[in-house]
């Protein structure tokens, strides 16, 4: 189910099926990390999002579709995301652009979020 059968997706999936042992244990803040960067890219966009994307869809979707089976969704707020952006002065390293945390992409389920499709942005 999260993917443990499959070398792409087992880390993540091994990690994903832990948090979801730990808020059955009633542990009231998980927080899981992916090994390394693979958000962070730059080329090769195709490939390297279609790898982080390959890596992490399964587990996520699992861990999701476990926690509701359990009745444990009701009752956990599971909020998968990151930023795309710079850690500040980072452009002056780097020599890129200097938007940090400008642009966010998040997916949030449980606790009876209400679901819905998200709005456009005019901030861009």
């Amino acid at each position: 189910m999260y993917g443990l059968d499959d070398e792409r997706t087992r880390s993540y999936g091994m990690r994903l099926l832990r948090a979801r042992r730990l808020v059955e244990r009633a542990v009231r803040f998980v927080q899981v990390f992916i090994e390394h960067q693979i958000w962070d890219n730059h080329l090769n966009l195709d490939r390297e999002l279609g790898y982080a994307c390959a890596k992490t869809d399964k587990p996520v979707a699992a861990l999701i579709k476990d926690l509701k089976q359990r009745g444990l969704l009701d009752d956990t707020l599971v909020i998968w995301g990151g930023e795309f952006g710079r850690m500040p002065l980072a452009h002056l390293i780097l020599y890129r652009d200097p938007k940090q945390g400008e642009i966010l992409s998040n997916v949030v389920d449980g606790a009876e979020v209400r679901r819905r499709s998200p709005e456009p942005s005019n901030h861009l």
